[in-house]
């Protein structure tokens, strides 16, 4: 049994930048009526554009999959795996974690948002996680992988907020996979 979340990245991102860009090079020629000015202005925002879409990439692409074997999913933490899965998203790697690497597991949720009754509270209150959390990653709900080596991952489930079956069937099988149990983790605004 497979369940995913997010969606995988394809061309949309790449070919609004450059439709993007070709319509503010075209504008430009208009105005100035010179080729290498209009080129030159054209590539700039090709360049802008990408970058602007590597802030939401995340979130919008987000996509992971949990089975019985483990978690597969992108990794588009830096700027450079962003603008690499935007120019070529077939060739995104995708990275493998399985359950023996685990080490805890938490879902982090903000104000506004249900989390599934089975997940327990952390903390003697309730735990809540430094701002610095969400300036590392900037969604309201997501799952926080810890490992045994040290690294945390976090995968986002934002898209899937209101799908809560496909979110207590992941922690069930997390739970039943690790033999831990999912902590839940409210995140102030």
């Amino acid at each position: 049994m497979k369940i995913s979340f997010g969606k995988r990245i394809n061309y949309i991102p790449l070919l609004i930048c450059l439709a993007s860009s070709i319509l503010i090079g075209y504008a430009i020629f208009l105005m100035f009526n010179n080729v290498s000015i209009s080129l030159l202005l054209g590539i700039l925002s090709l360049i802008v554009m990408i970058m602007i879409c590597t802030l939401n990439l995340t979130k919008t692409y987000g996509y992971w999959e949990i089975s019985k074997r483990g978690i597969k999913y992108n990794d588009l933490v830096s700027t450079e795996q962003k603008v690499a899965a935007i120019l070529v998203p077939k060739k995104n790697e995708e990275n493998f974690i399985s359950y023996s690497e685990i080490k805890a597991v938490q879902l982090v949720v903000t104000a506004g948002i249900k989390a599934p009754s089975m997940v327990k509270e952390s903390g003697a209150f309730l735990a809540y996680s430094p701002d610095t959390v969400l300036d590392r990653f900037p969604s309201d709900y997501y799952l926080t992988v810890k490992l045994k080596n040290g690294h945390e991952v976090d995968l986002d489930l934002s898209s899937s907020v209101s799908n809560t079956t496909d979110i207590a069937k992941m922690i069930e099988m997390i739970k039943k996979e690790t033999h831990q149990d999912v902590e839940l983790v409210r995140q102030e605004n």
